[in-house]
């Protein structure tokens, strides 16, 4: 087995950038990435080590920042579509959704929106967002 490491912290802060706007972009060349159980696996890794290695910044900092109610906190201020819209819009694609059970949309819900972290709250109010616009066929 062969391996791939990186030590450098800006070797990984670059990384993290580049699966962040792959996972997050507005017209993805790739719609299966955002909802990717591998890529959301790698991307969490990531952040836990980035939050470990950041010589600039403590873990508390980086928590605040995978906190997806202060995403959206911070999006609704500058009116832009986020994170949290755009991981909506990627799920309602998802031509299996309304074949899942609640639980299995909520463990959904977790990788569409890794490497942030929801409350239980949130990642209902996820699933009932994403179940809205599939019964409507409400893609925005």
């Amino acid at each position: 087995m062969k391996e791939f490491i990186i030590k450098d912290y800006y070797d990984l802060l670059n990384l993290h950038k580049a699966l962040m706007e792959a996972k997050f972009h507005k017209n993805p060349e790739n719609g299966y990435i955002a909802g990717s159980p591998i890529i959301a696996k790698i991307m969490n890794k990531i952040v836990d080590l980035l939050s470990e290695m950041d010589p600039y910044a403590n873990e508390s900092e980086w928590r605040n920042w995978r906190n997806i109610s202060q995403r959206r906190a911070e999006e609704k201020l500058t009116e832009i579509e986020g994170v949290w819209e755009r991981m909506i819009v990627s799920a309602v694609n998802d031509c299996m959704w309304n074949k899942y059970s609640f639980e299995k949309k909520k463990s959904l819900a977790k990788i569409y929106l890794s490497p942030f972290i929801a409350s239980e709250h949130e990642l209902e109010m996820f699933v009932h967002e994403v179940d809205r616009r599939t019964a409507n066929n409400d893609v925005h």
